[in-house]
């Protein structure tokens, strides 16, 4: 093991493992690449033989983590982060930038108007280099208090007087289950449905899972929580096995697998705010021009930008 560690993974190659171990399935990641399956395979041998552990168990149905892989993708991420804001500050530097603008960004942003608010902002300060980072959403109120970010969007962001936002979208909630599951007969799922029922919930102190408890909790309903997962591929994966009733915003339905359906979730149905927030204290102009930007892109309710407080 020791002749192992004298080599260093290919970053690449680290890349295309974080992709895989998010989808567990080698076609799905591969299509997500743009690469071929056979590839992709090579190149997971390649880092299994430079770590010097196996990080897949491979089956004809499925691909699973292992102990190693485990660890690997819990702490990939906040490297991967790392590296990419030292590569942009690098870059910054290099190029003698007199203005940037740092965006934190959940999973969530994906088939949101974001991508049109910040090709709006492009347009109006083309001179501001933007720099967006992935964030967990549980992480909001340290990551502008730290000054990592200028701005995020995420969902259902916590209510803290320190922190100001407005209004993107409201993205509504389907109940995911399995194609044979009784609730699958119905048109829709009410939040008194699953009273008693298993369900796999979002990863804990999430803020998608934190929205989900507080429904649960208004409408009386007691649930029992059977997985508590940070990805959506392998909540999906749980749900097609018979093991819970699971949760999706619509934005990311196009990951729901074959063998699982969705049905909208409550009656009206839910829909979780999608907002971009900022710390109130620390007000920058770009943050004004993005607001506009938003404004000029998004149709708003009259009352979109307000105070989170306790």
């Amino acid at each position: 093991m020791s002749g192992h560690a004298k080599v260093l993974p290919d970053l690449r190659h680290l890349r295309h493992f974080e992709v895989l171990a998010e989808e567990t399935n080698f076609s799905r990641a591969a299509r997500r690449l743009g690469i071929s399956q056979s590839t992709l395979s090579e190149q997971i041998l390649r880092l299994e033989d430079v770590l010097g552990v196996r990080l897949f168990e491979r089956t004809r149905s499925k691909v699973e983590l292992t102990l190693a892989g485990e660890v690997l993708a819990g702490r990939l991420g906040s490297f991967m982060t790392g590296l990419q804001e030292l590569i942009e500050d690098t870059r910054l530097a290099g190029e003698n930038v007199r203005t940037k603008l740092s965006i934190g960004c959940s999973a969530m942003s994906l088939n949101t108007p974001m991508a049109a608010i910040l090709q709006a902002y492009r347009k109006a300060r083309p001179e501001v280099r933007i720099t967006m980072v992935e964030q967990s959403s549980s992480d909001v109120i340290k990551s502008l208090t730290e000054k990592r970010h200028d701005c995020v969007f995420v969902p259902n962001p916590p209510r803290n007087d320190a922190i100001a936002s407005t209004l993107v979208y409201e993205v509504p909630i389907v109940c995911c289950v399995a194609a044979d599951h009784d609730l699958s007969g119905q048109t829709r799922v009410r939040l008194s449905d699953l009273n008693g029922l298993p369900v796999i919930m979002p990863k804990a102190g999430s803020r998608f899972g934190a929205f989900l408890m507080s429904a649960f909790m208004q409408a009386n309903v007691v649930t029992h929580p059977v997985s508590n997962q940070s990805r959506p591929s392998i909540s999906l994966t749980m749900v097609s096995a018979g093991a819970g009733v699971g949760f999706l915003p619509t934005n990311m339905s196009g990951m729901v697998p074959d063998g699982v359906v969705t049905r909208p979730l409550g009656v009206p149905p839910l829909a979780i705010p999608f907002r971009m927030a900022w710390l109130r204290s620390d007000r920058s102009p770009e943050i004004d021009h993005l607001i506009a930007a938003l404004k000029a892109t998004v149709k708003l309710p009259a009352k979109t930008e307000e105070p989170l407080l306790d």
